[in-house]
């Protein structure tokens, strides 16, 4: 809600801004009445255009991001796991989930499960990239056992040779 607020009131200080300007730009020059009024009337037209279009991107993502909630909700809900939006949730649960301390578990939708016995981790995060922001979705699964080879030890990769 406060970032359709927010584009908004940036439309209304466009459009306001933009015929201030030509109004000014008339005066200065001398145009007729009628053409600064033409130039006002398409100079908030163009401004609403452009608020109505961002506009339109906001309430998409926001749409993407309920939908991803519910989603990850579901998920979680199945697995035998739990949704959250801050690591700090999954600190201190008493199931112990190991993925909610790896660096990479990071967003602004979270969730963890154990489908199967394997505990899975679900980081979903919007990243502001212009206008369009990029969606990025980020899945950890901890295998049980032993430690993953790709972390293997200098030593141990010398070994393996």
């Amino acid at each position: 809600m406060d970032e359709e607020r927010e584009v908004l009131k940036t439309g209304v200080f466009l459009a306001v801004f933009s015929s201030a300007l030509l109004v000014g730009v008339g005066l200065f020059w001398g145009f007729p009445w009628q053409v600064s009024l033409l130039l006002v009337v398409v100079s908030v037209a163009i401004a609403g255009l452009i608020s109505g279009m961002t506009l339109a991107g906001v309430r998409s993502a926001a749409r993407r991001k309920a939908l991803t909630h519910g989603a990850l909700v579901t998920w979680a809900g199945r697995n035998e796991g739990r949704f959250g939006t801050t690591v700090a949730e999954f600190t201190g649960d008493a199931q112990g989930w190991e993925l909610a301390a790896s660096p990479r578990f990071r967003g602004e939708l979270l969730a963890v499960g154990r489908p199967q016995g394997v505990e899975v981790g679900v980081a979903c995060s919007v990243e502001d990239v212009g206008e369009a922001g990029t969606a990025v979705t980020a899945v950890l699964v901890r295998l049980p056992g032993q430690r993953s080879p790709a972390r293997l030890s200098p030593r141990e990769i010398r070994r393996r040779r």
